[in-house]
């Protein structure tokens, strides 16, 4: 016979869950484990809520269907209300073995919309206005238990601050240790009490106080990297205090990472990464750190010039680059072509001369590519014209596909297949117009250059135009998906072009271009936007089908795939491309290992001035070791990858990431520690420390070589006892020796 039992992390039987009180968007979990008490297996194993609030609690994470005797598996309960108020739901836990009896598990929970304020009077981070006497009231970060969304929040003051407030500003809202503005407005109630109540409502579009990469001329174009760091281009030499020409590699934090060097001659005004993480650039340049390449080369993780991939010579520069989902690159130098993993020419893919360059293209998930010359135009994945496809519209900039195929393009035109359409327009797949989106009074004041799509069909566009339907949007806007202009989303200044711009994987708007301020922020040729909130979650449910939930802000994605390295990411192996289900992607069944990494890819789906690679990864089967955890620590994941993947040399000291590790010393500051050295000893040479007590799984070895050849290095003798490391190497008849001492992370 076998029972079964759900239990909670601590390991007591648990038979209701309350997920208290949460907003409709920010949803709560609960870790369980369901176990086997019997003494035969038990499988064919499901848990599903039911009730009038079923949609409201989901379970994830199952980590399998069949539990052993006596053991047991584990789930995670989300909560996610979809309305105010009491939600219920039971959860049914059962198998497909009749002799066992399901086990239930209560849940319930409220929906709400709730906000806590932290007053101080007068210390806080932020003025939000004077009272009468011209006395200023701050007010502290104030702790949201919600996800911040579009609704305004009303929160009636305490009695002490019941006199006048006649004044607004920005105020910060704490959800999770991310900060939110609200724009802050207040009203002051009848006598005799006078209680003041505050209003606030999102500001979006402002600039990050915290991100804050200076350039000392104008920004080109940007890409975000796997990793969340960005490569912004453009006309500077300066960024910050840094000595950058024309090309910089930012941290998730704005500042300049400083394992990224690489000169440009000129500029570079487009931008992607390949699915390996290299940096593919091409524009105006005639040479890369001083080597010849002229137009278009293909950059490695340092920054330093990749000579694996040699592209072809003459074409025109200021072409566009896309990176394809198996490596091979689009570029259009008077045509649009497709080049090889290596740079040559793929002869596999039809070369259609055209009368113009192409300005911008755009890639389907089927592999279709639409494109922009004199006109707008489909290829099929092969290079050839797609003749089902009818566009008539003419001076073309920016294009991106929405999830639902239908294509935004912006522009300079006013005029769609006889409709008119200023600046902005929506085409249906087969390239006609899309009457439903930003109709004929929608008007943009100049030119749009750049189109983002969001995975809630909004649409960020960016370009020359200083106003949207009469609103001041200086160079960015938000539209929802209808075409209407977002009012909630109203970026402050003047002045201001924007020509290259890309979604990070939390919705952030990163914007490049000409201009000197955002708002009341002083930036230069770069900046950092806030947008809506966004849900990603990556995970594994029932032990075999890997969902990804996106909605929200987040970057709508193409090419999406989902992979799985048991190596610490050093390697990975594609499980399969997924199919889209309502805000999921979901793939399964499929088999995974005992334990490892899967991780989640797409690209976003911009115009070709920009580019995003945004990628989420989740560990499984096991915890996380020590170096995984240093790794997070310093740089922000544990994968082996990147700019902190082990043969790295992040502070470029040197000393590679491992080297760092093994040996307890920060990899983010360049320095020469106090590393072990050979020394002599009497008849032989030695080496001699003591492993630091943080650092495990690393092994320790030295070698001894005459030559330094690749086949002619000797293991040196081994006389470590524990954590006190010690190798030795007798001196013979040759006439010279070279140490080393190596590190692995086996």
């Amino acid at each position: 016979m076998a029972d079964l039992v759900v239990k909670n992390s601590a390991g007591d039987v648990v038979t209701s869950w309350a997920a208290g009180e949460t907003a409709i968007i920010d949803p709560r979990f609960i870790d369980i484990r369901i176990e086997n008490t019997g003494t035969v297996a038990v499988g064919g194993l499901s848990a599903t809520a039911e009730g009038t609030a079923a949609v409201d609690f989901s379970v994830t994470n199952l980590s399998a269907t069949t539990i052993p005797a006596s053991s047991s598996v584990t789930a995670r309960i989300r909560f996610a209300p979809q309305e105010l108020g009491s939600r219920q739901a039971v959860l049914r836990i059962s198998s497909s073995a009749p002799s066992v009896q399901e086990t239930t598990l209560d849940l319930s929970g409220t929906g709400s919309m709730t906000f806590s304020p932290i007053v101080n009077d007068p210390s806080g981070i932020q003025s939000v206005g004077p009272g009468p006497s011209g006395r200023v009231y701050d007010f502290g970060i104030m702790t949201l238990n919600f996800l911040p969304t579009d609704q305004a929040i009303t929160y009636q003051m305490s009695p002490e601050f019941s006199t006048n407030v006649s004044a607004g500003g920005i105020v910060y809202g704490n959800y999770q240790g991310a900060l939110f503005p609200y724009r802050a407005s207040f009203q002051q109630g009848p006598p005799p009490a006078r209680i003041s109540t505050m209003t606030l409502s999102m500001a979006m579009g402002t600039a990050f106080a915290d991100f804050d990469a200076r350039l000392d001329g104008s920004g080109g174009t940007v890409a975000i990297q796997g990793d969340g760091k960005v490569i912004v281009t453009g006309r500077f030499s300066m960024v910050g205090v840094h000595r950058r020409e024309r090309i910089v590699r930012l941290n998730a934090d704005g500042s300049v990472d400083p394992s990224f060097l690489c000169s440009l001659d000129d500029v570079a005004d487009s931008v992607a990464v390949d699915p390996s993480g290299r940096i593919l650039i091409c524009g105006y340049f005639e040479t890369v750190n001083g080597i010849p390449m002229p137009g278009l080369a293909r950059l490695n993780v340092d920054g330093s010039l990749d000579s694996s991939f040699a592209p072809i010579s003459g074409f025109s520069h200021g072409l566009r680059v896309v990176s394809l989902p198996d490596g091979k690159v689009l570029i259009n130098p008077g045509m649009l072509r497709r080049l090889n993993v290596d740079g040559s020419i793929d002869g596999t893919f039809t070369e259609t001369p055209v009368s113009s360059p192409f300005n911008s293209f755009a890639v389907q998930d089927d592999g279709k590519i639409v494109a922009n010359t004199d006109r707008v135009r489909r290829y099929n994945a092969d290079g050839t014209l797609d003749s089902t496809f009818t566009a008539d519209v003419a001076s073309v900039t920016a294009i991106a596909i929405q999830n639902d195929g239908k294509i935004i393009v912006g522009g300079h035109f006013d005029v769609v297949g006889g409709v008119a359409r200023k600046r902005v327009a929506r085409l249906n797949a087969d390239g006609t117009l899309d009457s439903g989106f930003a109709g004929a009074a929608f008007a943009a004041s100049e030119a749009v250059s750049c189109v983002a799509v969001q995975e809630d069909g909004g649409v960020i566009i960016s370009g020359t135009f200083i106003s949207i339907d009469g609103a001041a949007r200086p160079c960015v806007a938000r539209l929802n998906p209808d075409g209407t202009l977002d009012r909630g989303f109203a970026p402050a200044g003047s002045g201001n072009v924007i020509t290259g711009m890309s979604l990070a994987a939390d919705g952030s708007v990163f914007v490049a271009g000409q201009f000197q301020s955002i708002g009341s922020e002083s930036r230069r040729g770069f900046a950092k936007l806030r947008n809506r909130s966004c849900v990603a979650e990556f995970g594994i449910e029932g032990g075999n089908t890997l969902r990804w939930r996106r909605s929200g802000s987040a970057p709508a994605l193409s090419a999406v795939t989902f992979s799985v390295s048991t190596d610490s990411g050093h390697s990975w192996t594609v499980l399969g491309s997924p199919e889209r289900s309502g805000d999921s992607w979901i793939l399964g069944p499929v088999s995974l290992p005992s334990h490892g990494f899967v991780r989640a890819s797409g690209g976003s789906v911009l115009s070709s001035r920009g580019f995003g690679l945004i990628r989420e990864s989740k560990l499984f089967g096991r915890g996380p070791t020590a170096v995984e955890e240093w790794r997070t620590a310093n740089f922000g994941a544990p994968l082996n990858e990147g700019s902190g993947a082990d043969s790295q040399d992040f502070d470029r000291d040197g000393h590679r990431n491992l080297v760092e590790y093994a040996f307890a010393s920060d990899p983010k500051t360049a320095g020469l520690p106090a590393y072990p050295s050979w020394q002599a000893a009497g008849s032989a040479y030695g080496i001699s420390f003591t492993k630091p007590a943080a650092v495990t799984g690393i092994t320790y070895s030295a070698e001894w070589s005459e030559t330094m050849g690749g086949d002619d290095w000797h293991p040196a003798e081994d006389l470590s006892v524990g954590d006190a490391k010690s190798f030795r190497v007798p001196v013979g008849t040759e006439e010279r020796k070279f140490f080393r001492l190596k590190v692995a992370n086996p």
